[in-house]
């Protein structure tokens, strides 16, 4: 995961895995709408 700076508070550690969560939620969702998207595509191509 990140490094931990003793220098930083709080609500810059929940903030930056706040960005971190989102980012991988974002990059998930796209994925599986690419994936979705393909499977759509072959299952008409091959139905």
């Amino acid at each position: 995961m990140t490094q931990i700076d003793p220098a930083m508070t709080r609500s810059e550690r929940l903030s930056a895995d706040m960005v971190a969560l989102l980012l991988a939620a974002a990059i998930a969702t796209f994925e599986t709408a690419w994936l979705g998207l393909i499977g759509y595509g072959l299952w008409h191509v091959f139905a």
